[in-house]
């Protein structure tokens, strides 16, 4: 599944700003990306359900990816989260269980439950395989953006700036880790 990369509004950024529209999926977050490659690595691990903890989008996510793919997930929150992300959890199919008082006793309840039911506890930012599916926005920036190498700078290193009249360097405008942000001035 790939999403849009579009031109901010002229009033935003004049015309210098796209937007890698991650907001279109239907979970309109982009942890969806890493959610499905790693529920189908423990499905095909043999796990029947996937348990994590979440008061948001890594928890839908989780269930969307698990009910996708024909696995249970158990979703462990805090007693105090939102009422609407626990709606949205059990409307994509999770068991959700309220424990604790924040996300931290929830993720240790989880832990534990998954340990005693044998099952993989999916712990956001912690499956290498999560950072592989997140290369893939930029691989998709990378394709899709507009030939002008002015389209794209770099994403956590500040980009060279030119002398007036030179072409730009090419280290400053490819990169595997470059995001579709221009910064100011450029």
């Amino acid at each position: 599944m790939t999403t849009p990369l579009e031109p901010a509004p002229e009033s935003l950024a004049g015309g210098r700003l796209w937007l890698k529209r991650e907001d279109v999926h239907e979970l309109g977050a982009f942890k969806w990306r890493a959610a499905l490659p790693v529920v189908e690595r423990y499905r095909d691990g043999g796990a029947r359900s996937v348990v994590t903890a979440s008061t948001g989008n890594h928890g839908a996510a989780t269930a969307w990816a698990a009910r996708r793919l024909g696995v249970g997930a158990v979703v462990f929150a805090p007693a105090g989260a939102s009422h609407g992300k626990l709606a949205s959890l059990e409307r994509l199919g999770a068991d959700v269980r309220l424990v604790g008082v924040d996300v931290d006793e929830a993720k240790e309840a989880g832990k534990a439950f998954a340990r005693d039911h044998g099952l993989p506890f999916f712990e956001d930012g912690a499956e290498p395989l999560q950072y592989d599916a997140y290369r893939a926005i930029g691989d998709e920036i990378l394709e899709s953006r507009p030939a002008s190498p002015r389209s794209t700078a770099p994403a956590f290193a500040p980009r060279e700036q030119p002398e007036p009249g030179s072409p730009p360097s090419p280290s400053s405008t490819t990169s595997t880790a470059r995001s579709s942000w221009s910064s100011p001035g450029t």
